[in-house]
């Protein structure tokens, strides 16, 4: 006896249990006398390797059934059973159920063995391409990210941090191809085994690279693509990769002139994925990543970017910090003028202090005087909001809190 199972569907319970008996000693049955009862079998007791349906049934017909099996179980082979051989039945029976055969009832048990036979053959064929398949591409990736560990640790370990990311994002935005975006993650830095370790280094410190150093590290996208896009269905990760360097607006690597979402969503997943995880590893939170990433517009994906904080679970808010100016420091951005005594702009609010405005005020400093407290935003998670102000009473001093009470 065969072990795959097969499963006879007919609202007729004799012709079930009819086949069933004349033919249990060779296939494995069970039998559903309607297209529901089927399908919760098939969620139940499945995978089957073949289903034989009859075409008219009430509520759910023949062609109906074997189309929804087609998408909760694209393995199985499917057979149509019916009384009414038309034409039009048999083209929508391939077209639209996927049928491998099509049977005319009354059919001899002999035909039916038969046919089975041929139908078990099928699913075997099937599920030994994809097991092979399956497999290859699991030993292919896991070559690819050995190298990549012994001769990029770096990289690698990019490549490690974005990859969980990059599946929660897929699940999000498109589910289908979730195995897709996450192996392009695995092997978003594969092409850095092509660039001198030296800049690789420079990279992961954040430290500047020189115009040509630049030039050099953005040739590792399209180097990874080529070497991803010679292994067998996974065009689409390579081609993620490839892109990975691609802003939203069109500008970056490569210099093609596709922008927005005529960019492949797997290499807008990894342009995101890769900037964030640049921000973290500079010290940033996931608040001020997210932040930052915002900003920056026409870099981004917008809907890669809401997805990222859904999966980080926050939600950024800015609220305002009152701090003496000896607290001042780089990055933070200010929520308010800083002034002079007399009321004399220094600086305007919105800015972000860098390291000249900074040395700036200080001069400044050493000779007039610079209204206090500072006022500068201090980003927190909004589920957070509730603790913010208990937060900035503990960070303020009598004064910094007069002041607060006289701003509020």
């Amino acid at each position: 006896m065969n072990k795959e199972q097969v499963l006879l569907v007919d609202d007729d319970p004799n012709v079930g249990r009819s086949l069933q008996r004349q033919l249990r000693k060779l296939f494995r049955f069970d039998v559903a006398t309607s297209g529901a009862e089927a399908l919760e079998l098939l969620r139940t007791n499945g995978p089957y390797a073949v289903v034989v349906s009859d075409m008219k049934m009430p509520n759910m017909n023949g062609l109906e059934l074997l189309s929804e099996i087609t998408k909760v179980s694209p393995n199985t082979v499917r057979i149509m059973l019916t009384g009414n051989a038309d034409q039009r039945t048999a083209v929508d029976a391939v077209n639209e159920g996927q049928v491998f055969q099509f049977l005319c009832k009354p059919c001899p048990a002999e035909k039916m063995a038969k046919t089975l036979e041929q139908g078990l053959e099928q699913y075997r064929l099937i599920t030994a391409e994809k097991d092979l398949i399956s497999k290859t591409l699991t030993g292919s990736v896991k070559v690819l990210t050995d190298v990549l560990s012994m001769a990029c640790p770096e990289g690698f370990s990019v490549s490690n941090r974005i990859r969980p990311l990059a599946r929660s994002i897929g699940e999000i935005l498109d589910p289908k191809k979730i195995w897709e975006y996450e192996i392009a993650a695995m092997l978003s830095q594969i092409g850095c085994v092509t660039v001198d370790e030296e800049i690789i280094v420079k990279m992961a410190r954040g430290e500047e690279l020189t115009p040509k150093e630049l030039v050099i590290y953005n040739s590792h996208a399209l180097a990874g693509q080529k070497l991803i896009g010679n292994i067998a269905r996974l065009e689409g990760a390579a081609e993620a990769v490839g892109y990975q360097l691609k802003h939203f607006n069109g500008k970056g690597v490569p210099g093609d002139d596709r922008t927005g979402e005529s960019i492949p969503l797997g290499g807008r997943i990894l342009r995101v994925l890769l900037e964030y995880d640049h921000l973290v590893q500079q010290g940033k939170n996931n608040i001020e990543a997210i932040m930052l990433l915002k900003q920056q517009q026409g870099m981004f994906d917008p809907n890669v970017l809401d997805a990222l904080q859904e999966v980080l679970h926050v939600q950024p808010q800015a609220m305002v910090r009152y701090i003496p100016m000896g607290e001042l420091m780089i990055e933070m951005i200010l929520a308010d003028h800083i002034q002079t005594d007399k009321g004399t702009i220094l600086i305007s609010k919105g800015q972000k202090v860098s390291e000249s405005l900074l040395m700036k005020l200080k001069n400044h400093a050493r000779s007039k005087s610079i209204k206090e407290p500072i006022a500068v935003l201090e980003l927190v998670n909004m589920n957070e909001a509730e603790e913010a102000e208990p937060l900035r009473e503990a960070r303020e001093g009598p004064e910094e809190k007069a002041a607060t009470q006289q701003k509020d």
